[in-house]
């Protein structure tokens, strides 16, 4: 296997020493936490365990206040949970905090290194400002609506699923039945084709890359970021020999993402054929085995019309005019499963959980539901006008269990020197939106630890007593320019999916794995996953001699 590695966690440092006393703490709430200069606040936050970093920054803000800093290993944090400076961050000041600060991906080979490297997530500065608006119109409500029909029979496909768990009697783990429906609409609406991964589930060759390339940290052992953190200078070093000593892991890994590299590749291919500009392809990795695997499975595969990888070969840079690279669309299509796969299906788990665990709130929504028809030529504002009470489910949802974590899509870096709220903050400086903790704080939030629908329902008269108080108190997606840019249709296949369930199912807890009382324990992963999954039972619905489910 080439020598390559992935720098995950290592991020360059600015001088913390010189950090820690020059005269930046314009308010005495800006404050750092107790830690170990060798090792920052490592030990605490492995004292919670290592996917816990939520729950520790939540703790944090209760010691330290609504801004503080911490440091894994040399490199420092500020920690930002007022909603105040979340829009002041993600507005007014966006010019100063225009990228994630994520780190740039270092592997081994050009091409690689190249594919990583442009994608949305990775994309700094102006390059990133001229993606994201060239993306835009791939991702305009027109566009995303005209894949309703699609969503819904897959949706409708995913039914068959559960029908034959609720008649075989057996609880199952929500998740791994909704990630591989939610590779399907990725699969029909932006790659134009059909990825078949409910149909051939776990030995689905785009159901293993999909789980295997969005592994954190490569899927090596925590040691590995821990020593990376701690020596940041030797991160290079430490990621390689890891990559040596757990050969077969990396392999894997490394494999899934160029799997669905060449997948994009080959479809790219076909629609230039097409198109008769052949001459505008270039090959990406030739010569590796998950990218060859790639190519060979969809080389005869021709994306439908309308699909988003069909419109990004036809689309161009709003700011040169020229038609993007195949490496370029690529990029954006991995992208597209890598922000869209997990999430959906996530946002959909622990909106089942909260359904069933809330039998009352279960009976409402369905009562919305049970009458609703033709969901596949419905537009996503429609479906959201029909079902206000399952949409307010669904947000309420994301509000007690918000899909995206401090670990990639919240963070900012201060590019220069910047003043928020009176706070000032350093050029250089890495910023994390401390959202789990905005989203449960009383501040904003009447009753926070309780599930309240009505919070999100303005139709209710609790509506004005529960609803958030701040605007930039409600953040499932992220806010301003970095605010996902699929959100849309995360929510419209979660609407459909929901409602259909609740047409032909009642859903239960598994008691044995989720007893009476008991808190749903989460992790903080690329998003926010539960502890152990989500356990539920699908009892079909009796259909009365009216042919309506009771």
């Amino acid at each position: 296997m080439d020598a390559w590695y992935v720098v995950f966690v290592a991020w360059p440092c600015f001088d913390l020493e010189a950090w820690h006393t020059s005269p930046i703490h314009l308010a005495k709430q800006f404050i750092h936490t107790t830690h170990d200069n060798f090792a920052g606040n490592i030990s605490e936050i492995r004292s919670y365990g290592y996917r816990q970093l939520h729950v520790v920054l939540q703790k944090w803000t209760a010691d330290y206040g609504d801004v503080f800093k911490y440091f894994t290993g040399r490199v420092g944090w500020v920690v930002v949970s007022h909603p105040d400076m979340v829009q002041q961050i993600t507005g007014r000041e966006f010019a100063h905090f225009h990228d994630r600060g994520l780190p740039v991906i270092s592997v081994g080979g050009g091409k690689l290194k190249e594919f990583f490297n442009k994608q949305l997530l990775f994309v700094t500065g102006k390059d990133w400002e001229i993606l994201r608006s060239s993306l835009q119109p791939v991702f305009q409500p027109k566009v995303l609506d005209q894949h309703a029909p699609e969503i819904t029979r897959l949706a409708q496909e995913l039914m068959g699923k559960f029908e034959k768990i609720s008649q075989a009697g057996v609880s199952c783990n929500v998740y791994p039945q909704l990630a591989p429906y939610t590779l399907d609409v990725i699969g029909s609406t932006a790659f134009g084709v059909n990825f078949n991964a409910m149909d051939k589930g776990e030995s689905s060759d785009i159901v293993q890359a999909a789980k295997y390339s969005f592994l954190p940290n490569l899927g090596l052992p925590p040691i590995v970021g821990l020593l990376s953190m701690v020596f940041p200078s030797l991160s290079s070093f430490i990621l390689r020999v890891s990559a040596l000593i757990w050969k077969d892991r990396v392999s894997q890994v490394q494999n899934g993402f160029t799997y669905i590299w060449g997948v994009a590749a080959a479809l790219v291919k076909n629609v230039l054929d097409d198109l008769n500009q052949s001459h505008r392809y270039a090959s990406g990795m030739p010569g590796n085995s998950g990218y060859d695997r790639g190519v060979e499975c969809y080389h005869d595969e021709k994306p439908t019309e309308g699909s988003a990888i069909r419109n990004l070969v036809e689309a161009k840079n709003i700011m040169t005019g020229e038609q993007f690279s195949t490496i370029d669309i690529t990029a954006t299509m991995y992208t597209m499963i890598a922000a869209g796969y997990e999430t959906t299906a996530t946002i959909t788990s622990f909106s089942l959980y909260s359904l069933a665990r809330y039998p009352e709130i279960q009976q409402k929504a369905y009562q919305e539901a049970k009458g609703l028809q033709n969901m596949d030529t419905m537009k996503y504002d429609e479906l959201s006008e029909r079902l206000p009470y399952i949409s307010a489910v669904i947000s309420e949802s994301m509000r007690h269990y918000p899909p995206v974590t401090p670990i990639i899509a919240l963070k900012r870096e201060a590019t220069r020197g910047a003043h928020v709220g009176n706070v000032a903050i350093p050029e250089g400086a890495r910023v994390q939106f401390n959202v789990y903790q905005i989203h449960h704080d009383e501040r904003w939030y009447k009753d926070p630890t309780e599930f309240v629908v009505e919070r999100f329902l303005p139709s209710s008269p609790k509506y004005e007593d529960f609803k958030p108080k701040h605007k930039y108190a409600y953040l499932p997606f992220g806010a301003g320019g970095h605010k996902c840019i699929g959100y849309r249709i995360a929510l419209h296949e979660a609407m459909i999916c929901l409602s259909l369930i609740l047409q032909k199912f009642t859903v239960s807890l598994d008691e044995s794995m989720h007893p009476k009382g008991s808190e749903l324990c989460c992790q903080s992963a690329l998003t926010l996953v539960p502890d152990g999954g989500i356990w539920l039972k699908f009892e079909e619905r009796m259909i009365q001699p009216s042919g309506t489910p009771s």
